[in-house]
Parts: C-alpha cells; structure tokens; sequence
C-alpha cells in the first residue's frame, strides 16, 4: 500500500501493526514469539533502512507528529530511534528510546538508550537512566550487566573521589560472568575504568596480568586496546604505538 501512496504514516502503520504482532505479552514471558511475524517485521525494518528517503522521511514525520503519532509499540519507537541515529539526529533517537521504555522495559531498547546518551556525552542522564533501568530489571528480578557498565562509567565520566570510589566497587562488584564472548569482557571493565579514573599505572598493571592470563590472539588483541589507552594516558605514544 505505502509503495502505492507514499503516505509515510501508512508505512509508519504498517510497521506498528507488524510490531505489534511480533510481539510476546508482558503478561505471558514464557511465551514464544511467532517465527512468521518476526520475520515479516525483520524483513520490513531491513527495507526501510535499505531505503534512505523512506527512512528519512519516517524520521522527519515521527518528529513532526511528536506526541500526535499514539501508542506506538516498543520495537516501532526502537526501528524510528536507530533511524534517527543513523541521521545523527541523537536527540530525536533518546526521545523515541525513552517511549519505547515506556511502553515496554526491553534489555535490548535499555541498552540502545544508554549507547545514545553515552554517545551525547549526557553523563548525569546516563547514571540516572542507567539506575531507573537497574531498577526496574530488580523489580523483574534480573540482572543486567551491561546497564551496570553505563552507570559505573557515568559515575567515572561525573568526575569526583565519591563518584570514583562508586564506579569501582560497581566493577568489582561485577560476577565473573562468562558470555558467548568468554570471561575477559567483564574482567576487562576494571582496567577501562581506572584509565577513566586516571589510574592509567593501575590500569597498564591489570593489561599486562591480563595478557598472561588470555593469551588467546583474539582475548589479546581486545587487552591490548586497553593497554595502549592506559599507555598513552601516561605519556608513553611509543609503547602505546606498540600495542
């Protein structure tokens, strides 16, 4: 219909309803997803970011509408955020992320949101909005790490003796957790902050135990980013060069 009309609040509509039928109610968390409707809505979104006027012309009309375009379903109001972002239009992405929240507590919407306000070096924002989502995951009973990793960053960035000593008893606090990427994303949390800290002696120190601890040339060469940060903040370019 939309190709017919070009009406963007008929692809706008279009969208929502798809989303909407992907979707698994808060109500039923056990349930599963339909895999037809998630496809149809994947292969609409791939569409509208493989076609830049129509994306752009989403993201002017979401703008435009404001609070007239209604009750928009979470992953509608996540599809218009990545678009604006895409436009670096960071403001307009965090407006839509923030409704998606309201709408619905997703992990995934949580964690776009604090990207956008790390990316807008919105720090207070970010430790406010990184402490509302840990919040709400601990009224569902969860953990997340990652919104724990915004808030001790946010708490770096904030700068101060009070917000340092919060950021580091967050990184310590964090469980050696391992994911589809192993262990060392989470260990890797101390060094990267202590150089935000501006402990970059500390932070060198942890890099090198790291090295002998993950040897691995895919674990080592993820440390050795960290390494030459550290490095560089102690006024070593050549060493930091080096890594």
């Amino acid at each position: 219909h939309y190709r017919e009309t070009r009406r963007t609040e008929d692809l706008l509509a279009l969208a929502d309803s798809l989303y909407k039928a992907a979707e698994v109610p808060e109500e039923k968390p056990t349930a599963v997803a339909d895999p037809a409707a998630v496809a149809r809505v994947q292969s609409l979104a791939t569409a509208i970011r493989n076609d830049r006027e129509a994306s752009q012309l989403l993201v002017r009309h979401a703008a435009e509408a404001g609070a007239k375009l209604g009750t928009l379903s979470s992953g509608t109001w996540d599809l218009i955020a990545s678009l604006a972002e895409r436009e670096g239009r960071l403001d307009q992405a965090e407006t839509a992320l923030r409704a998606a929240i309201r709408v619905r507590h997703d992990h995934a919407v949580g964690m776009h949101l604090l990207q956008v306000l790390e990316k807008q070096r919105k720090w207070e924002s970010l430790r406010q909005t990184s402490d509302a989502l840990i919040a709400a995951s601990r009224r569902d009973q969860k953990r997340y790490l990652s919104y724990e990793i915004a808030q001790a960053t946010a708490l770096a960035e904030l700068g101060g003796l009070e917000n340092a000593r919060k950021a580091l008893e967050i990184v310590d606090g964090l469980p050696d957790r391992t994911n589809a990427d192993g262990l060392l994303p989470t260990k890797l949390q101390r060094p990267r902050m202590l150089v935000k800290l501006d402990r970059p002696a500390d932070a060198a120190k942890e890099c090198e135990q790291l090295l002998k601890d993950f040897p691995r040339p895919a674990d080592v060469a993820r440390i050795r980013v960290v390494y030459a940060d550290a490095l560089n903040e102690m006024k070593q370019p050549d060493r930091a060069e080096a890594e």
